[in-house]
């Protein structure tokens, strides 16, 4: 990622909504995306949207040190293969993260060079958990 990149991302997320209406929104989006993912998760979402929300602000926060993205994510990956979650499972969890960005972002909308930085910031986390995953 470019730092212009970086710097949109972390920006972006520092202005959203509350983190829980993210959360609740993302899952939202996924569920009615990809309905066979509700059942990877806990019927009560309270504690998986706070994890959620916390991870987020960490990756986020660390943008600009690849590696430690990386190490974060790949980890992530190695459980969340654990958990049932399926390669084809990823592009849908992009889509419903980016669209939740969206959605919680002042005014309701992102301009085009964000929401294209934050696809790319999904696809290295997506990539590396991919990886992690793999190495289970």
């Amino acid at each position: 990622m470019s730092p212009d990149e970086i710097e949109r991302v972390q920006q972006s997320f520092a202005v959203l909504a509350e983190p829980d209406r993210l959360a609740t929104v993302f899952y939202d989006r996924l569920f009615a995306a990809v309905p066979e993912t509700r059942a990877l998760f806990p019927t009560d979402l309270g504690t998986q949207r706070q994890k959620l929300a916390e991870q987020l602000a960490v990756i986020v926060g660390a943008l600009d040190d690849t590696a430690a993205v990386v190490a974060t994510t790949r980890e992530l990956g190695r459980r969340h293969g654990g958990y049932g979650t399926r390669v084809g499972h990823y592009d849908a969890v992009g889509e419903a993260l980016v669209a939740a960005v969206v959605a919680c972002s002042p005014e309701g909308r992102l301009d085009e060079p964000t929401q294209q930085a934050w696809r790319r910031a999904y696809r290295l986390v997506a990539e590396s958990m991919m990886q992690g995953a793999a190495e289970g």
